[in-house]
Parts: C-alpha cells; structure tokens; sequence
C-alpha cells in the first residue's frame, strides 16, 4: 500500500512518509502526511497482507496487469531468482502496462477481468 503517490482525501495535495511512534510501529507498518493540511493516514500490516493476495508489478506496484502468453523480447525481463523460481512452477508470465516490465507470478490478478496479450489474431 504505497500512498505517496497518492493525493491526500481531504485536499487533494501530494502524501509523505512519517514517523511512527514506538506503540505505532507494532500495529502499522506505514504512516503518511499531508503535505497541505496535515492530515495523517496509517496503513496497518493487515492492509499489506490483504493486497499481498494479488499479483502486482514488483517494480512500480501498480496493479495494471496483463497477462502474457509468450515472452517479449523487447521489454525487460525481471530475472530475480525468486521470480524464475516461480516460472519452474508454472506461474503465468504477466507484463506491467505502466513501466512495462515482464515477470512471474503465481498469484492471481484482482477481480477484474484479465486482458490477454498474444492469444490469437
């Protein structure tokens, strides 16, 4: 759950990591700052495990997936062991539409519906 990029609920202006205070830290893993009005958002690390169920890009975060059916030669590849781990068990190939990374996972998308690349004409 990564809120920095994120605008703030009450003002719309850009969010900031804080300090969490020594009782926070056992609850939250994260707290964030309105630049503009001050207002102050935690995020719990049960948020963090309940987003944990979905695949999402490794090196952006975003959710924005689609699921490839081959391997493109020309976007990059994410080659961290623990990924190609997961390709030797058969995880889908998934391809970030933000930053156009490729890689595997073995978790599925959100609930919406799963946009295929290469199946088919």
């Amino acid at each position: 759950m990564h809120l920095g990029a994120l605008p703030c609920a009450a003002c719309g202006a850009g969010m900031r990591r804080s300090r969490r205070a020594l009782g926070e830290r056992l609850y939250y893993a994260a707290a964030y700052r309105c630049d503009r009005c001050r207002e102050r958002v935690r995020a719990s690390y049960f948020d963090y495990l309940r987003e944990a169920r979905y695949a999402a890009c490794p090196k952006c975060g975003w959710y924005d997936l689609v699921l490839q059916t081959r391997r493109d030669r020309i976007d990059k590849l994410n080659r961290n062991p623990f990924r190609l781990l997961q390709w030797l068990f058969g995880a889908p190939l998934y391809r970030c539409a933000h930053c156009r990374l490729q890689f595997y996972d073995l978790r599925r998308l959100p609930r919406r519906k799963a946009r295929i690349k290469g199946a088919g004409a």
